[in-house]
């Protein structure tokens, strides 16, 4: 369970039991002179109102999500047992006689210097009894991060690995491919000169998209 829906399931819980404090505090006797019971009414229509409605959105989009995982599972199992089917991408130009066969939104990254942090160093020498030199100095290094460069669309056809970005593309031969590595969150694609590392926000469409790539790299389309 995410960080959000485990706060969304608090609230729940909190404003579903309120109303329960509420009436505790009536029965005692510690309600505010100005207090009703219409008001109490009121106030706990509108948390059951919340808590319901938050739970009703909570459920819905669990069956929701394990109903997009088992169609991805499904996805990923025909890819594996069957022929590859040949797509139309929506933004990459492909050559004449090439062939698509998965597509998928995703992002590219880049090491980039951030910045740059500060520290010193220095040494001590002992020359004699009771007599010691020291230097000391400042030195820097550069922070770096992986840092989104570009967004678009990650193509593998049956000739190369492409991505057709907003800001930059690239375009990889499967046969100069030395290493494809996979990432929790997406790709990175290693030639003979650089890497390239790619994200996709889906995990259910990069695990349909990294059947197809394994299957092309194969040669078993």
């Amino acid at each position: 369970m995410t960080v959000g829906r485990l706060v969304a399931w608090c609230v729940v819980v909190f404003t579903a039991t309120m109303p329960f404090n509420w009436a505790r505090l009536w029965i005692v006797g510690e309600v505010s002179s100005g207090g009703s019971f219409s008001g109490f009414l009121t106030g706990t229509l509108i948390c059951w109102g919340i808590s319901g409605g938050l739970m009703y959105f909570l459920i819905a989009s669990a069956r929701r999500r394990k109903r997009m995982q088992a169609a991805a599972a499904k996805a990923v199992q025909e890819i594996a047992n069957g022929p590859l089917t040949e797509i139309r991408p929506a933004q990459v130009l492909l050559k004449a006689g090439e062939k698509a066969y998965a597509s998928v939104r995703a992002s590219l990254h880049e090491l980039k210097t951030l910045g740059f942090k500060a520290g010193t160093s220095g040494i001590s020498v002992r020359v004699a009894k009771g007599v010691t030199l020291r230097s000391s100095g400042t030195r820097g290094s550069a922070v770096k991060g992986s840092i989104r460069v570009a967004s678009g669309e990650l193509v593998v056809s049956d000739k190369r690995v492409i991505f057709a970005g907003d800001h930059k593309s690239f375009a990889i031969p499967l046969g100069s491919l030395v290493n494809v590595t996979t990432n929790s969150d997406g790709f990175g694609f290693h030639d003979e000169r650089s890497t390239h590392v790619v994200t996709v926000e889906s995990n259910d469409d990069r695990l349909v998209f990294g059947a197809v790539l394994n299957k092309v790299l194969a040669g078993r389309l």
